[in-house]
């Protein structure tokens, strides 16, 4: 499992400063989301693109989140001119499960708010343990009604993957 350190080290650094400052005392909810969407792969083979599906829980206390989610990730065949034209490469198709634990902080008071901006950052794994990264993430949730919205999130899964993704969340 390759971990940047210095990396880790400001995610727990940002997850710490997130802590210091807390939030007037709020009663507990729990976010559930579904999402979806494009990563670019990095470091992993010859790949260079995957798609993700998930799902997540997340338990908020004011503005402090702690959660989990689980992914399918695709990674489509993948195949490549050697250098000089001297041959091909190519990759199957295959897919795998990912899960990741996230601390995230959230911005500004909700439900005052029809937009919540977020920060998240973790540890995620890929497989049996083969690949850890660790995860730096942002987005909005921009809430339609008292319990539904739309959730859109960047995410760097650092060294692997840069993900777009766009879904559901739900209270």
């Amino acid at each position: 499992m390759r971990i940047n350190v210095a990396l880790g080290g400001l995610v727990l650094t940002a997850i710490g400063v997130s802590l210091s400052n807390p939030a007037p005392v709020h009663a507990q909810s729990t976010l559930g989301t579904v999402s979806g969407g494009a990563a670019l792969v990095k470091t992993l083979s010859n790949r260079d693109s995957a798609w993700l599906i998930g799902g997540s829980a997340e338990l908020v206390t004011g503005r402090l989140g702690l959660g989990a989610e689980v992914d399918y990730v695709y990674f489509p065949e993948s195949s490549k001119t050697l250098a000089g034209g001297r041959g091909t490469t190519s990759t199957p198709a295959t897919g795998t499960s990912g899960v990741t634990v996230r601390a995230s902080h959230y911005f500004g008071e909700h439900p005052a708010g029809r937009t919540r901006p977020f920060i998240s950052g973790g540890v995620s794994v890929l497989g049996a343990g083969d690949f850890g990264m660790l995860l730096i993430a942002g987005g909005v949730d921009v809430w339609t009604s008292a319990r539904t919205g739309i959730r859109l999130e960047v995410r760097e899964q650092f060294p692997i993957m840069l993900a777009f993704r766009c879904g559901a969340v739900f209270r």
